[in-house]
């Protein structure tokens, strides 16, 4: 059972090389799709549903939220957040995503920034291979903990 006070850090699943408009509109290739799809299934096969899912608007991470939400907590949209892009500073965007809550979040997005994101709140280097989540929950002052890695 997850704790209120978590962050799932998903990186996107597998994309197509290119985009028809570059790489912010690369979509996910079918193996991608099944990942992402897998990952819904294995959190809500243990109960896990996140109270919010938030992505960074490229095609391949909004698809992989789409599609993990769809399974993992039906009926929940996911948001875009322009903070989530490439360089855009995702650990920062990250941190107030906990402070703005409901949490659990699901956040989407892209390495390497989402290595950077689990580093800086767990103290624990992680890396974020596609279509992989970690689980950090938080329980007190200091860093979160790694509760999971799928």
């Amino acid at each position: 059972m997850a704790s209120a006070s978590e962050i799932w850090i998903l990186r996107h699943a597998e994309a197509a090389p290119t985009g028809p408009e570059g790489d912010a509109s690369r979509a996910l290739t079918p193996s991608g799709r099944r990942r992402a799809e897998e990952v819904g299934r294995s959190l809500a096969d243990r109960g896990l549903r996140p109270a919010r899912v938030v992505s960074s608007p490229y095609a391949r991470a909004r698809e992989t939220a789409v599609l993990a939400a769809a399974i993992a907590a039906p009926g929940l949209v996911p948001e875009e957040d322009e903070r989530l892009e490439p360089g855009a500073g995702a650990e920062r965007a990250a941190r107030a995503l906990l402070d703005e809550g409901p949490l659990p979040v699901l956040v989407v997005g892209h390495e390497p920034e989402l290595g950077e994101v689990v580093l800086a709140l767990s103290g624990a280097p992680v890396a974020m291979r596609k279509g992989m989540l970690v689980r950090i929950a938080f329980g007190g002052p200091g860093p979160g903990r790694i509760v999971e890695v799928l």
